[in-house]
């Protein structure tokens, strides 16, 4: 809820912010009912995605709508076009939220983690509309805060939340929610379908090995950059790509400031003298982790980030290193911490875990059975929606 609430007060003092939210407006009301599938960011819009598309494939009598808060999360969704309607989602005002719910006129709604607003649930409950928490979690600062105020709990107001894991089951329980709305399913994020796209064509004559460095946020770049500029930069060659398009010409700079030789991403990329490819585009990233041997994961090396998935690339044969703030990942962070594919490592010896890992062949059987093991919440979560929709 922080991060919502800092993006809210960031975002209101940008024309743009109130530009995309005139669509709303101008929507005419749809025809028949809906499924209203709202995700916050790009890291829940890539984690429901499977599930979108398995709705819109199941239910083809009902208009599926999206909506979302940031633009990463809507560019991915449009791209996608899995959805018949996609919004950003309007300010949390009643008079918003009646006008959103007459026009889309839902007999389910479903969120994705965790972005709750008041006015919101308050008028879907107002009409009756059933409410569906999926790949719930809670954090342990969350937790304690709603502990502290216990007037202000959003989570009694939905009818089924879908959580993770038992630990984040037994913390919801703990605010109140009655135990059987909640259900285990494990984390949808798990059941991405590996996307095939066409990996760039370097320079004909490039032999290096590739670290891609992923999802950074402010000052992740620089702490990274200069661990790695001595020992493992020009011997390999980098892709960067920062986690939010606003900031690659920030980044960029960067890369000047510290002298690298860098260019950006394409289809076809001359890499001769080049230190860094500067990844500025979004959508590109399951092109670039079949070419690295490393993903470094941002978001997970300066206090204050959420953390990332840091399982995705596991999926394109990639090995994983990501840093030790993971607050909102820790499911994630407790089966890939340590393991032969994937290590949670300290900046001041990111260098050298990276160096011995460039030597590790990827262990595809032990992937497997981690496979194995993690994956299936999107059929359990399957299973909730039917019930909720024939109900």
């Amino acid at each position: 809820m922080f991060w919502t609430l800092y993006n809210f007060l960031l975002s209101i003092v940008d024309l743009r912010f109130w530009k995309r939210r005139r669509a709303l407006f101008l929507l005419k009301p749809l025809d028949g009912s809906s499924i209203l599938i709202h995700a916050v960011s790009l890291g829940e819009a890539k984690g429901a995605l499977e599930l979108i598309c398995r709705l819109r494939d199941k239910y083809p009598h009902k208009s599926i709508v999206c909506t979302v808060w940031t633009k990463t999360g809507y560019h991915f969704l449009k791209k996608e076009a899995v959805a018949h309607q996609l919004l950003y989602f309007p300010v949390d005002t009643r008079k918003n939220m009646r006008m959103l719910l007459h026009k889309v006129n839902p007999d389910l709604a479903i969120i994705v983690e965790n972005d709750l607003w008041p006015n919101f649930l308050r008028e879907l409950k107002k009409k009756k509309i059933t409410t569906l928490l999926v790949n719930g979690k809670i954090s342990t600062t969350s937790f304690h805060r709603y502990q502290k105020f216990r007037h202000f709990n959003p989570f009694q107001s939905l009818d089924f939340i879908a959580v993770q894991n038992k630990e984040y089951a037994g913390k919801f329980s703990k605010l109140g929610v009655d135990i059987g709305k909640i259900v285990v399913t494990g984390n949808l994020k798990f059941d991405l379908r590996k996307k095939e796209m066409n990996s760039p064509i370097l320079s004909k004559n490039e032999r290096r090995k590739i670290i891609a460095i992923v999802s950074t946020h402010d000052k992740e770049e620089e702490l990274l950059l200069r661990e790695l500029k001595s020992t493992c930069i020009g011997s390999n060659l980098i892709f960067l790509a920062p986690r939010h398009p606003e900031r690659f010409d920030e980044v960029e700079r960067l890369l000047q400031k510290l002298e690298l030789k860098y260019t950006y991403y394409a289809e076809y990329i001359d890499t001769q003298h080049i230190d860094v490819v500067l990844v500025n585009r979004l959508g590109v990233l399951e092109s670039i982790y079949p070419l690295s041997k490393i993903t470094i994961v941002g978001g997970s090396f300066c206090k204050g980030y959420p953390g990332h998935n840091i399982y995705e690339p596991l999926q394109y044969g990639s090995l994983v290193l990501f840093g030790p703030y993971m607050d909102k990942q820790k499911e994630l962070e407790s089966l890939l911490a340590d393991t032969s594919l994937s290590s949670q490592v300290p900046i001041d010896t990111l260098s050298v875990i990276v160096s011995s890992k460039l030597q590790i062949v990827f262990d595809q059987e032990f992937y497997e059975k981690l496979q194995g093991k993690i994956e299936g919440a999107l059929e359990k979560t399957e299973r909730i929606i039917k019930d909720l929709v024939q109900n």
